[in-house]
């Protein structure tokens, strides 16, 4: 954008000074939109429908380009002519215009969908047979991790040793593990401790599939490694988190993959079926934001509450567990 404003060249490591900065206007931002959106800073938002970009799009520069400006927490004068220019009338009233996708108006979504269940267990099968063992039960222990906790695929490759716990209350029913690091969290108060069961399906089964991949790298790899889901050795988790969305797309671009749907997939669409999952079973959209790790800090009892709640946890963690959850005997 500043490419845009000053007319010049930029390195990609220019950090923009705060001279600069304060020369934005909102009139520059709606003429860049406009270009960027439909393709010419002339276009009419009312009745010209978006062309190239979607209005969360829009958003999601709207909320970047707001970050770095200097008067960022401030509305924009109009009179004054200070203030943060992306929170301006005229930036607002384009983004609104913009919204025209109900109407199936300008570009058609990218976003990727939910799996279907019978996705999921393909996946899962399809890594039951993969080559290399060592890659089919470790990835089908991660994506069964991920889907139990609402996880994004980052958030599991962050899974510790000090986060998985015995279930105190009832130890043979589940353990408890805690998700400490992840876009959403931010504070200790945002990662509870969290309930995980077994489930009567073996391919929802995460109990089962990461014991058998923790028995399986202590016999590969009997170094030391604090994150579970360390495989091949990998002990950082932007190489797990690379490596996992690298062999999932592999498996979902297998010819032997049949797709139950239309749509893009990817591995947001786990989080999106675990979603879909506890809310088609009965669970509230609280208790699924909980499960989940969303924060919602805007009541008060939110400032007093424990935020580790074993009930509302475990309804939704049972209702994720095909076939229902399962206890487990010590041999």
């Amino acid at each position: 954008m500043y490419f845009f404003l000053g007319g010049g060249t930029y390195e990609a490591s220019h950090v923009s000074t705060t001279k600069e900065l304060v020369q934005v206007t909102p009139g520059e931002i709606v003429r860049y939109l406009k270009i960027k959106v439909y393709g010419e800073e002339d276009a009419q938002p009312d009745i010209d429908p978006p062309l190239h970009y979607r209005s969360n799009t829009i958003k999601f520069w709207k909320k970047a380009w707001s970050y770095f400006m200097p008067n960022n927490i401030m509305p924009w004068n109009e009179v004054a002519k200070i203030g943060n220019p992306t929170r301006s009338t005229a930036v607002n009233k384009l983004l609104k215009a913009v919204k025209k996708e109900a109407a199936r108006l300008g570009r058609p979504s990218q976003a990727r969908r939910a799996f279907q269940p019978s996705e999921y267990s393909q996946a899962i099968m399809l890594l039951s047979e993969c080559p290399s063992k060592e890659i089919g039960v470790w990835l089908a222990a991660y994506i069964c991790f991920q889907y139990n906790m609402i996880a994004r695929l980052d958030d599991t490759s962050k899974f510790r040793s000090p986060d998985l716990q015995p279930f105190q209350a009832f130890p043979f029913y589940g353990v408890s593990v805690r998700l400490c690091w992840s876009k959403n969290v931010l504070e200790e108060r945002d990662a509870p401790n969290q309930v995980l069961f077994g489930a009567n399906d073996w391919r929802y089964c995460t109990l089962s599939l990461l014991a058998t991949w923790l028995e399986f790298r202590s016999l590969l790899h009997p170094e030391e490694n604090e994150f579970f889901f360390g495989a091949c050795g990998m002990d950082n988790p932007q190489s797990i988190k690379a490596s996992a969305a690298y062999h999932l797309g592999s498996i979902l671009n297998n010819d032997q993959f049949v797709y139950a749907a239309e749509g893009e997939t990817g591995s947001h669409s786990l989080r999106k079926m675990a979603v879909q999952s506890a809310r088609c079973n009965g669970c509230s959209k609280d208790d699924t934001d909980h499960r989940g790790r969303w924060r919602y800090d805007n009541r008060q009892q939110d400032v007093y509450a424990d935020t580790t709640i074993p009930y509302v946890d475990a309804k939704v963690a049972a209702s994720l567990c095909k076939g229902g959850p399962v206890a487990f005997t010590l041999k």
